[in-house]
């Protein structure tokens, strides 16, 4: 963990609609393994807005042409009350094919704030990425729909009928198929957020060996990266 002061602040501002006085300076801390995040009793005292930025660990690459999803990125404030520390969980990166990055977490409740996560990259070819990582993957697929008319086992008279019932079963394989060979696949891996949080090389694009605790996806038989947690407030 670092911190580091710098400049005053030379006028007032808000934040819904709570005020910073004046001649306050800018602090932050950084988390690149898990550790407690203690409030300052000045932080408290100005206020005790805290803005967390979070990145859940990143998905190691599932084949060659899967690459893993990058952890969540969470950009949020929280107001802490009290100078009680407060847990850091960095996820770790995925470490072996297609496994998930864990979860990231900031246990503000615990000095009366709320609770932050960043989910751990996940869902390998999920194009939103719904189980996990914002990053996202790239994969690469042909979207196909193969339709094979096969003769209906009926045997009434009714030719129109026969007809119909064939061509309804033809119809509804071929559209479901193809539609969930379309879209099971993203066309290119995500870029992430400010540099975190990107997807893991599928073959074509993507992040490769990903950088240290960016959260980033990684491509086959690559660690993915652990997340990260950095902390700003105003005393």
């Amino acid at each position: 963990m670092a911190t580091l002061q710098a400049s005053n602040i030379t006028s007032a501002f808000s934040l819904n609609s709570t005020p910073f006085v004046s001649g306050k300076s800018i602090k932050f801390a950084e988390f690149t393994a898990s550790d407690t995040f203690t409030p300052t009793a000045d932080a408290i005292s100005a206020g005790g807005i805290h803005q967390v930025f979070l990145v859940g660990g990143g998905e190691r690459g599932i084949s060659s042409t899967e690459g893993g999803a990058g952890g969540e990125v969470v950009e949020t404030f929280t107001a802490l009350t009290s100078t009680t520390g407060c847990t850091v969980t960095i996820g770790a990166g995925g470490t072996s094919n297609g496994a998930d990055g864990g979860d990231s977490t900031f246990a503000g409740s615990s000095a009366g704030g709320v609770d932050i996560v960043a989910a751990g990259g996940a869902g390998g070819s999920q194009p939103t990425m719904a189980s996990g990582g914002s990053g996202g993957k790239r994969a690469i697929s042909t979207p196909s729909a193969t339709v094979s008319i096969t003769t209906n086992p009926l045997t009434q008279s009714v030719r129109g009928g026969i007809y119909q019932y064939n061509y309804g079963l033809a119809y509804q394989s071929a559209y479901a198929y193809a539609y969930q060979s379309a879209y099971a696949y993203s066309n290119a891996a995500g870029t992430g957020y400010k540099g975190y949080g990107s997807g893991g090389d599928g073959g074509i694009g993507g992040t490769n060996t990903p950088k240290t605790n960016s959260g980033a996806g990684s491509a086959v038989n690559i660690n993915a990266a652990d997340g990260y947690c950095l902390v700003v407030w105003y005393e």
